[in-house]
This record gives structure tokens, sequence and C-alpha cells, in this order.
């Protein structure tokens, strides 16, 4: 199996009249959508061929607009630059449009072989947070960007003369979407020139937002094409009939980046089944997606993105931890609609069930999918952390410390690396970013160990859960309307919690044993009260019952 710079090599010298375009092609083309093409556009004119773009390339000035870093993109860039194949391409109509204030981030070229085809193709998100906005926006709206890619195939198509030649639309990620929002809104004029779509892993469309049935027009020209590891295009999932999965030279996510997606004797390299992990994800999604009220979605869409540039980040190329810490702060202000958003990912992350007002729905694929209703596993967890502690009061702690310590670790060690790649390796800036990250790689090495140490932060650990703990069952109280009974049984839950997190902070090393006792009695006593509480509930009971049947 080759990789598309290999394809490249094989068919560099063999242009589209002695070897027809081919689906890489279109995966190649899509590719070069990425850079920024203005520049070339300015120099040689509102026509340029793609070997135009070699200035550009040689004087190191070629602008990736991707999420992600360069993944292989430059390499296969130069490389169809330089090649007869694709560098004696005319490219044509380049749109490369950006607006913060209104989430929108647009791109489209198209490149044209004679009199053989044309191919439009759609940029997919770029770093901007407009871009990834834009995204998070087609859950609840047909967008900006949606439109306008619709506007460009229907005026390119009709505007070209009725010479013959193949026309293709193409997309990669959102650009997928737009090809396929595109294609899906022609008119009967411009579709019947149309020979194929290409939809390289991009989401669907929302069915409370577009009726699902626009697709059956289209469905008999359309290809989708997606990696073993499919995430992207799991979101709002297009049901196309063609659907074909390829292999990737990469792993997980990175699947999606197009130059790892392989070729073999120039035709793309299939397989039959999706990674099942990749599976459980893109359930995940879907299913938090469906949490979130469709009402609702504007306002945390909103307030996420407000958050993530409270420190004046634009892109998530500087994402930093001073935005992350910024973030999380501004999204402690937000309203209870993006609370509630941000608190039904974990819960679709463990449990995978629908919402909580759909209790008559069958509950989806979860990482605890064969668990009953929340509440009661929650009792469970409690009761069996309670006797962990009881039972091995500092194996649990230390656990605990190690793990916290290695997750922070190598979540702030891997954003800082990834920053100095794109930097190439220059240290401006990055100083105290550098000496936090020594600084966490020494606090996990401490807590990995020196037992006081790890003593410690799991006692820290524990506490804070404890405490945040707390905070939920004394707010499910304040709003409980279903009677004394059960406000008197979350405020039970607050107490013992409380409890538990200051018995976490409080205990001596010395006399762990008997604080251990203690603390383990406490957690079992709040799960046993979760149980009552749990039992006595009528709407959680028939929930219960509906998910057994």
């Amino acid at each position: 199996m080759d990789k598309l710079t290999d394809y490249i090599g094989w068919m560099g010298a063999l242009d589209f009249a002695c070897c027809p375009f081919r689906e890489a092609d279109a995966l190649i083309l899509c590719v070069l959508s990425y850079f920024d093409l203005r520049p070339v556009f300015d120099a040689f004119g509102p026509t340029p061929r793609v070997r135009d773009c070699l200035p550009m390339i040689e004087a190191g000035e070629a602008k990736l607009r991707i999420t992600g870093g360069d993944l292989g993109n430059s390499e296969v860039f130069e490389a169809a630059v330089r090649s007869e194949r694709f560098g004696n391409l005319t490219m044509s109509d380049c749109e490369d449009i950006l607006k913060p204030d209104a989430a929108l981030q647009f791109a489209a070229v198209t490149f044209h072989a004679g009199d053989h085809f044309s191919l439009i193709a759609f940029r997919g998100t770029d770093a901007t947070l407009a871009g990834w906005k834009e995204d998070c926006m087609i859950s609840f709206t047909r967008t900006e960007a949606q439109e306008m890619a619709a506007a460009y195939a229907e005026r390119r198509i009709l505007a070209a003369a009725d010479d013959g030649r193949d026309w293709y639309v193409a997309g990669h990620s959102k650009g997928g979407n737009q090809a396929l929002f595109a294609s899906c809104m022609l008119s009967d004029a411009a579709w019947e020139r149309v020979t194929r779509v290409y939809v390289l892993d991009g989401p669907g469309f929302c069915p409370e937002v577009i009726d699902l049935s626009v697709m059956d027009r289209i469905d008999g020209k359309t290809t989708r094409i997606v990696p073993e590891f499919e995430v992207i295009g799991k979101l709002f999932e297009p049901k196309i009939t063609d659907t074909r999965i390829v292999k990737s030279s990469q792993e997980g996510v990175v699947q999606h980046s197009l130059p790892s997606w392989l070729v073999d004797h120039g035709a793309l390299a299939e397989t039959d089944a999706f990674d099942p992990i990749s599976v459980w994800i893109g359930d995940t999604m879907g299913v938090w997606i469906e949490d979130i009220p469709q009402d609702d979605r504007p306002m945390f869409v909103d307030e996420l993105f407000d958050a993530l540039g409270a420190n004046g980040m634009t892109s998530l190329d500087d994402l930093g931890i001073e935005d992350i810490s910024a973030a999380l702060i501004e999204l402690g202000k937000s309203s209870d609609v993006t609370k509630r958003a941000m608190d039904a990912l974990p819960r679709a992350i463990v449990y995978g069930n629908a919402a909580e007002d759909k209790p008559d729905e069958p509950k989806k694929t979860g990482f605890l999918s064969r668990m009953t209703y929340s509440p009661l596993t929650r009792c469970l967890l409690f009761v069996v952390l309670g006797i962990c502690v009881i039972l091995f009061p500092e194996k649990v702690v230390q656990a605990a410390a190690v793990v916290l310590a290695l997750a922070a670790a190598l979540i702030y060690v891997g954003l800082t690396v990834r920053k100095l790649i794109r930097q190439r390796w220059a240290m401006t800036g990055m100083r105290n970013q550098i000496v936090l990250s020594l600084v966490l790689i020494a606090l996990f090495a401490a807590a990995a160990f020196n037992e006081h140490v790890t003593f410690i932060l799991g006692n820290t650990l524990f506490g804070a859960l404890c405490f945040a703990e707390a905070c939920l069952s004394w707010e499910k109280a304040a709003r409980e309307k279903g009677g004394r009974f059960r406000r008197v049984m979350y405020i039970t839950e607050c107490l013992l919690t409380f409890l538990c997190g200051v018995s976490f902070l409080l205990i001596p090393r010395v006399t762990v044993g008997f604080y251990g006792v203690y603390v383990g009695i406490l957690l079992i006593a709040d799960g046993i009260v979760r149980l009552i509480r749990f039992l006595t509930s009528g709407t959680d009971t028939k929930r219960v019952q509906t998910a057994g049947r």
C-alpha cells in the first residue's frame, strides 16, 4: 500500500488525458485546498496553474490552513505542484473568507483539467475559533458557509460552457459537509452536469435542521470515504449508499488527516470494518448532542466559544494553559444551559444513555451500557469505594494520586511539546510553560516514588471530589420540587459527602487505618442514602424497569 505522495510519484508523469480522473485525485486536490492560495492568484491572475505555487513553496511561504498541524500536507502539496499531472491543472474562483464576529469561515477553489473535468474543492475547518464554532452550529441551524457553498457550486457550474466535461464536487471534514449541502441544494440544471460528489470524512445534517430526504436525489452520484477510525464523519452520519472505509498510515483520531489515507495500485486501500473504539466515540458524541435540547444548543455554543476566547485567543494554534484556565473560569460563570450541556458529556461517556426526559427510548451503547440507570450505579460506586477505603486505606489514596499526577503531566507536557513543534522549537515566550512542565514531571515522579507526597496528593484529590459531589447534592436539593423527603435525602447526601471531604483532608498518616474506617463508613452510608432515595423515587424506578425491558 502507498501513501498519497507515492501515488503522485507513480502517476505524476501521466496527465488526465492519458490516465483519467481517479478517487485518489480527489483526495489530493482537497489537500491542496487547505493551503492559502490567494498569493498565487494575486501574482498570476484569475486562472493560475497549480505549478505557479512553486515559488511560494521555495520561499517557505506556503501557509497551511488546517487544525492539528502539518501531518504530511506539505509533502503532498509540494509533490503535486512539481508533478505534470497536477502541476498543469488550472485554478479559478478562489474564495477565502473569515469573519470571526459572524462565526464564518469559508474557502473554496475550482481545479480544471482542460476540457476533461473540473473539480470544486471546499476546504475543511482551519484552526480559527470561528471555524470551529461554525462546525458546532450545524447542530441547530444552517450556517452561512453552507449557503455560500451552495451558491458557489451553482454559480460555477452554470457559468461554465456545457462542453461535456465532468464536474466533481468534493470536500474534506467540514468541507465534506459543505460539498454534501451544496450538492443537495443544486438546481436540476446544475445537478445534471455533476458526475460525482466526494464527501471525505465529513459530518452530515442535523435532522431537526435539514430534512434528510434531500440526500435521496444525490445518493446515486455520491461517494463517501472515511478512515477506519472515523470520528468526525460519525457526527450526524450521512447515510450514503456508496460508503468506502479506507486504511490509514496513522492511528486513532489522526486518521482524519487526508495525507494518512492509503492507496493500493492507484485505488483506495479499502477495508470492511470500523475500529470498535471509533464506533464507541461516535455513538457517545451522538448521545451527547441528543442530550442537549435543540433550543439550548445556540446558547451553549455561544457561551462555550466566548469562554475559549476569553483570554484573547482566536486560533487553536495559540492554545496555552492561560487560555484553558481563562476558559474554565468563564465556563464557571456560564448559564445553567451550558452547565447542563457540559454535565451531559461525562454522562454520555460513562453511561451512553439518552436524555433523562426520554425514559421510554432504548438505551444507547456507552462505556457502561450494560449497567443500570446512573443513580443506581453511583450508589454502588459509593458503597464499593467505602469498602475499599476501609480495607485498603493507603492503597486507594496512593493509586489515585499517581494516576492524577500522571494525567496532569501527560496533558500539559503534550500541549507544551505541540506548541514547541509549531514554533519549530523556538523558546520565545515558552519559559513559564516549560518550567511548569518540568514541575509536573517532578510531581509525578514524587507521587510515584515518595509515599508521603502520594498520600497528600491522594487525600487532596478525594477531598476535592467529595466537596464537588456535596455541591451537586446541595444544588439538587435547592431545585428539588418532588417533596420534602427527597429534599431531605439530598441534604443528607450533601452533609455526608462534605464530611468525607473534610476527613480526607485532615487524615493524619499515622492514624490512616482509623480514619480509613471512619471515611469508609461515611461513604457506605452515603451510598445507602442514595440507594434509599433511588428506590423511593417512582420516576427513577420506572426508568430502571424500562431499561430492564
